[in-house]
């Protein structure tokens, strides 16, 4: 293996999806002996830096903006430097605005450059806008955005975009504007860091966890009224433990309070660590309703977490009926999710069941043969 010079690019380290995989992916690869940096536009609060990095990163700060109507800088300046100066054999973005960004760095001929946009979701700026509406400044800004995308794509080659799902493949896929590979690779976790102490106790009553950012796709409030059914169809205990911020996190509450189910809800906000809340947690519950693929259940059944959830795409790919819990129709009622947890509850083989397929399913998406398979896309990107 020859080690290659590879840059990932993200807007923040914020607490999320894409961010926990850009570290995971960086700190895997500069293991494996190759020269990683990871280039932050914007340095926000989020995650924590590993202690032991086996990477470098660079808070840029960047202040660029796109100005259609009275001219531009031509390229985003510092993230243009830090480029340059580290001469890259990969660049990999993640998230839109790191898409957008490094596809405007202007690069020389003589060392050859592989481009990889990881397509964490449905990225707009992929497709012309869906709505007609030339007299609003945000539709043109969104067609001009598309339209330079797209031109800057015939410009960078090679080029390799990687879709996290079937669902978001099948997206890019059907994005005229893509020129290049397209890969299914599903994200991955690393999985022995969920791994829960044999020794440690099971919970004695039905306690349900949910991680997520408080928005209106992730749909928490519905959990709220999931958990008003089990009330009502058992007298046992259950408790809801919800991690996350947002802004509908306050609405949340105060919904919760009155539904008279404060004292069974526990709304923590970010947190760093989440294994040790999934370790206290019988099952893992999912309300969003739409997911691109849905890392934090990869994380919760490494936990021992079976999950069941609303079919939100993303995570058909991995929620396997019977096996590892149970993804129901996005118009299931309230009562008939907690009918669901219910039977899963009492029926204890068949929780057991779920569990041991939970952690299998878990260890196929580890990061250590994910970033194996990476390689060697960087590698045959670069022949």
């Amino acid at each position: 293996m020859v080690a290659m010079r590879i840059v990932h690019i993200i807007p923040t380290l914020n607490i999320g999806g894409a961010e926990r995989l850009a570290l995971d992916i960086s700190q895997r690869l500069g293991k494996m002996g190759h020269a990683v940096k990871l280039l932050v536009l914007h340095k926000n609060g989020g995650y924590i830096l590993p202690k032991n990095a086996t990477f470098m990163v660079e808070f840029l700060q960047e202040d660029f903006e796109l100005h259609f109507l009275r001219g531009s800088k031509h390229y985003p300046s510092k993230l243009y430097s830090a480029i340059k100066s580290f001469n890259p054999d990969i660049i990999h973005s993640h998230l839109q605005e790191s898409e957008f960004l490094s596809r405007l760095i202007p690069l020389s001929e003589d060392h050859k450059t592989a481009w990889f946009t990881h397509c964490h979701d449905s990225m707009p700026r992929l497709r012309p806008p869906s709505t007609f509406a030339p007299w609003k400044k945000s539709w043109i800004v969104s067609w001009y955005e598309h339209l330079l995308l797209r031109k800057l794509y015939k410009q960078k080659q090679p080029q390799h975009f990687i879709a996290i799902s079937k669902s978001e493949k099948k997206y890019v896929e059907d994005s005229k504007s893509v020129r290049g590979e397209i890969t299914l690779l599903s994200n991955a976790i690393n999985s022995h860091i969920f791994t829960k102490n044999p020794k440690q106790k099971e919970p004695d009553f039905l306690s349900l966890i949910n991680v997520g950012s408080f928005k209106a796709k992730k749909n928490q409030a519905y959990l709220l009224r999931v958990l008003g059914h089990l009330k009502k169809q058992k007298q046992f205990h259950s408790k809801l433990t919800c991690l996350g911020d947002g802004p509908l996190r306050a609405p949340f509450i105060e919904e919760a309070e009155r539904l008279g189910l404060s004292s069974s809800v526990a709304s923590e906000g970010n947190v760093n660590q989440v294994a040790p809340y999934l370790w206290k947690n019988t099952l893992y519950v999912h309300s969003a309703t739409y997911e691109p693929f849905g890392l934090v259940l990869v994380e919760a059944m490494a936990a021992g977490l079976p999950v069941i959830a609303l079919d939100a795409r993303g995570n058909r790919d991995i929620v396997k009926d019977g096996v590892n819990g149970y993804l129901l129709p996005q118009d299931t009622k309230p009562e008939e999710f907690a009918a669901k947890i219910i039977a899963v509850w009492e029926n204890k083989e068949l929780l057991k069941s779920l569990q041991k397929g939970a952690i299998e399913t878990a260890a196929q998406y580890d990061i250590k043969p994910y970033c194996k398979k990476l390689v060697t896309l960087y590698e045959d990107a670069l022949r």
